[in-house]
């Protein structure tokens, strides 16, 4: 991630980077039909971009949030977007074509939005230093090209539709031996020593529980610590919730009440239509 916001932060011209970062995001979750792997990744990247030339956090994560749902909706390798027509027994691409017509218009829109957004966030983009950022980075970790490799095998993987579990386990894997490898002072500076079981202890903490560097800055330190398992434990416990709450509900008949009472009211497409947008809205 380093690398990526290091090379990014040299080629991303802050008028455009809000629509860039959508158009971006779009591209690569339409090319491996994930919006998670995209977000996960280019996303982060482009999040760090974002902190380097001074653009707004919470517009560039729109941006990326906006783009990835709109590639991985229209991709052909999207899981949801296979599983809606496997369900219905209708055609894959009539069912893409069918959605043009609002993740189009939908997604123009957005990105209108995004570059008058970035254009008008002009002046706060001048008065950061991103050469300050990139020589932080450098001074930090070792920057080069080589870096992007775990990162491509992880991308390989998904256009593969390799399984989610092997994936992560072999992108995270790679990672795991890539810093190793190629940024032992690093790992020595935060394991207080040379050696070897000292570098594996980080490296092996961090995939865990994060870890936490010192540049200086504080913004720089706060992008470039954190992560881990232990990070995504919130999220892991909500949706354990929200699966066990539909369990019940579904065993005590519950859910089956409700979607009758749904659809009788639906008695044609367009009605239809209107109480699924609306129960989604209730239920959120």
């Amino acid at each position: 991630m380093p690398t990526l916001i290091y090379f990014g932060l040299e080629i991303l011209d802050p008028d455009w980077f809000y629509a860039a970062a959508c158009l971006l995001s779009a591209i690569v979750a339409m090319s491996i039909g994930s919006s998670w792997t995209t977000a996960a990744t280019v996303g982060v990247a482009l999040m760090g971009i974002a902190t380097g030339i001074g653009m707004s956090p919470a517009i560039a994560a729109g941006a990326v949030v906006s783009g990835a749902y709109f590639g991985d909706k229209i991709s052909p390798l999207s899981e949801t977007t296979n599983l809606a027509p496997a369900v219905s027994g209708s055609d894959l691409f009539d069912h893409i074509r069918h959605m043009l017509w609002t993740t189009v218009p939908s997604f123009v829109i957005a990105l209108i939005l995004f570059t008058i957004l970035g254009f008008t966030e002009q002046a706060s983009a001048e008065n950061v230093s991103i050469g300050n950022v990139q020589e932080i980075i450098s001074s930090t970790y070792d920057v080069s090209l080589i870096h992007l490799f775990p990162l491509l095998i992880l991308v390989v993987m998904a256009i593969k539709k390799v399984p989610a579990f092997p994936a992560i386990f072999i992108g995270a894997l790679i990672g795991a031996v890539w810093g190793y490898i190629f940024q032992p002072d690093l790992l020595a500076s935060i394991a207080g020593g040379n050696g070897f079981v000292e570098k594996v202890s980080v490296v092996w903490k961090a995939m865990f529980d994060g870890f936490s560097v010192v540049t200086g800055d504080d913004n720089m330190d706060k992008l470039l610590s954190g992560g881990g398992m232990s990070s995504m434990l919130n999220t892991t416990w909500l949706i354990m919730t929200a699966l066990m709450f539909g369990a019940v509900m579904e065993k005590l008949g519950l859910l089956a009440v409700f979607v009758r009472s749904i659809l009788s009211a639906a008695k044609s497409s367009g009605s239809l239509i209107t109480a699924t947008i609306g129960t989604a809205l209730v239920l959120m």
